[in-house]
C-alpha cells in the first residue's frame, strides 16, 4: 500500500535502507528517552509496516560527493527508517527479499550545514510528537551549547531556528535549570510543568527534598480521599482492631517515606497543593529574608481563617488583634510563615486568659504597668558617699585642736516671779 503525503514537487524514491544515514545532528531534536519505551514503539511500528506497508515517506536530503554520487541523510522519519531496518534484519535471517525505504528528497537542502535543517526537522516532529517541556528544555540547551547561543541574543537565535515563541523558550530554560531529580519526575509525568516551575523558587539543592516532602503530603491527602496507596488492604475473614465491612478487614497501610530514587514510594501524581505545603514547611526553618514567597489562594486563606474562627475565644485586646490581622495578611501574601502567625495568635489567647471576661480591664492594667515602668525612679544614695560625708563633717575635738573653742549654748534668761495677790486686790 502506498500513500503519498509528502511535499508536492519533491521527488519520491524507494531506496535500500543501507544507502540511508540518520544525520547525527538531529539527535538534538530527539532527546534520549526511555530506551525500553523507544524499543517498544519501534517494534509496534515494524509490525504495522510489515502488515500494511509504509504509509508515509521518510524525509531526506541529498549531498553530492566529489565522485558525483549522492548520499542521503534522514532528517524526519527516524523511527520508520529503524523499523524497516529491523524488518530487514529478520528477512535477512530468513533469506527473504529486503523491504526498501520509501523516501521523499528535499531538493531545497543540498548541504548538511544548511541553517534551515534543524528547523525543518523540528517542525516536522513538533506538531506530530508534541514535545513536552522537559524534552524542549533539552533541545534548547543542546542548541545553546552547540552554537554558543547565550543571553538574549542567543534566545532570539533559538526562537528563529526552532520557530517557536520566546515565552516557550524562557520556560524551557527555567525547566533545564531544575535539579536532575526534579526533571526526571517531570519527564515521568509525576509532576506538571506548573509544579516544576513552582519548585524553581527553592534553591536547587533543596528541590529534591521539598518534592519528596510533597510526595509524603500527597500520600496523606490520597489516604483521606480513599484513593491510590491510601485505599488500604482488604483481607477476608480477619477481625481485630480494624473496621470490618461485609466480612472484609480494612486497614490503612502506613505509606513508605517518599524517595525520588524509588518510584514505588511515590504517588501516581503529585498535585500543586502538596508542593505548596512542602515549600511552606521548608520556610519554617529559614530566616525571614530567605523565605520563599508562596501566595495562598482564596480557599487556603478561608481555611486558615476558619481554623482561628473555630477557637472559642472573644474580646482580645485591640493592639494584639490589630497585630494579628497584619500578621494574617502577611501570611496570606506568603511573607510570614504559619508558625509565626500562630505565635501572634498565641499572644491574643494569652491576653484573653489574663483578662478573664473583661478584656478592657487587662488592657488598662497592662498600660498601668507600662506607665509605671517608664516613670523615673529616685536613685538611692550610695553607702560610700554617705560614709565620706560623715567622715568629712568637723567634730568638737577637731575644732579644739585647731584653737577654736566650741560655742557654748546661750543661757536662758531667768524670769521674775509674779507678785502674790493681796487682800486689797480682792
Amino acid at each position: 500500500m502506498k500513500t503519498d503525503t509528502g511535499t508536492p514537487g519533491w521527488p519520491e524514491l524507494e531506496l535500500p535502507a543501507y544507502e540511508l544515514t540518520i544525520d547525527p545532528q538531529f539527535d538534538i531534536i530527539r532527546p534520549a528517552g526511555d530506551e525500553s519505551e523507544e524499543s517498544k514503539k519501534i517494534d509496534q511500528l515494524a509490525a504495522s509496516i510489515a502488515l500494511d506497508g509504509q504509509l508515509h515517506p521518510v524525509s531526506v536530503y541529498g549531498v553530492k560527493g566529489e565522485n558525483g554520487k549522492v548520499s542521503y541523510f534522514v532528517y524526519d522519519g527516524r523511527r520508520r527508517f529503524r523499523a524497516i531496518t529491523q524488518i530487514n534484519e529478520e528477512r535477512t535471517r530468513k533469506a527473504q527479499a529486503l523491504t526498501p525505504v520509501r523516501v521523499q528528497v528535499n531538493q531545497d537542502i543540498t548541504s548538511a550545514d544548511d541553517a534551515r535543517l534543524l528547523r525543518l526537522a523540528f517542525q516536522s516532529n513538533y506538531p506530530r510528537k508534541g514535545y513536552n517541556d522537559y524534552e524542549l528544555s533539552e533541545i534548547v540547551n543542546a542548541l545553546r551549547i552547540k552554537h554558543g547561543w547565550e543571553g538574549e541574543q542567543g534566545t532570539k537565535k533559538v526562537v528563529k531556528t526552532l520557530g517557536i515563541d520566546q515565552p516557550r523558550v524562557s520556560i524551557a530554560d527555567r525547566v533545564y535549570a531544575l535539579s536532575d531529580a526534579v526533571k526526571q519526575q517531570l519527564r515521568a509525568g509525576k509532576i506538571t510543568t506548573q509544579i516544576a516551575l513552582e519548585l524553581t523558587k527553592v534553591n536547587k539543592g533543596e528541590q529534591a527534598q521539598v518534592l519528596e516532602h510533597a510526595a509524603d503530603i500527597q500520600h496523606e491527602e490520597n489516604a483521606k480521599k480513599g484513593k491510590g496507596q491510601g485505599q488500604g488492604l482488604k483481607v477476608s475473614g480477619m477481625t481485630g482492631d480494624g473496621e470490618s465491612i461485609n466480612g472484609e478487614y480494612t486497614k490503612e497501610p502506613k505509606a513508605k517515606k517518599a524517595k525520588l530514587s524509588d518510584t514505588s514510594t511515590l504517588p501516581d501524581k503529585i498535585e500543586a497543593p502538596a508542593v505548596t505545603k512542602a515549600i511552606r514547611a521548608a520556610n519554617e526553618t529559614k530566616d525571614e529574608n530567605e523565605i520563599v514567597q508562596v501566595k495562598k489562594n482564596r480557599k487556603e486563606i478561608m481555611e486558615t481563617l476558619q481554623e482561628f474562627a473555630d477557637s472559642d475565644l472573644s474580646g482580645p485586646e485591640k493592639g494584639l488583634a490589630r497585630r494579628f490581622m497584619t500578621a494574617l495578611l502577611l501570611n496570606a501574601d506568603g511573607l510570614l510563615t504559619d508558625k509565626k502567625l500562630a505565635n501572634q495568635w498565641d499572644k491574643v489567647v494569652d491576653a484573653i486568659k489574663l483578662s478573664g471576661v473583661d478584656g478592657d480591664l487587662a488592657a488598662k492594667e497592662e498600660k498601668a504597668k507600662e506607665k509605671e515602668a517608664k516613670e523615673p525612679q529616685p536613685k538611692p544614695e550610695k553607702p560610700v558617699k554617705a560614709a565620706k560625708a560623715a567622715a568629712s563633717a568637723p567634730t568638737a575635738e577637731s575644732k579644739a585642736a585647731k584653737g577654736k573653742a566650741p560655742k557654748e549654748p546661750a543661757a536662758e534668761p531667768v524670769k521674775a516671779p509674779k507678785p502674790a495677790k493681796t487682800a486689797k486686790s480682792k
